[in-house]
């Protein structure tokens, strides 16, 4: 995720959080994800040909039966 999405400004550029600072910063921002997801449920996207993680999809019921698509690429 940090060399995919995290390090990369134009990932950034429509989102609240900035890209990758240092090398602790990623380590942070995963387990900030991880316990996120403990009641979420949310997907880790990856390309298949190369095996890397490149995003992140979830769904959130919000109504009965509705279920929005949240993607984070």
């Amino acid at each position: 995720m940090d060399r995919n999405v995290w390090l990369r400004p134009e990932s950034a550029k429509y989102r609240i959080w900035c890209v990758t600072a240092d090398e602790e910063d990623p380590k942070v921002r995963i387990y900030k994800t991880i316990k996120y997801q403990e009641n979420q449920d949310t997907y880790l996207v990856y390309e298949k040909r190369s095996g890397q993680a490149i995003g992140f999809a979830g769904m959130k019921e919000t109504a009965p039966y509705i279920y929005p698509i949240r993607m984070r690429v």
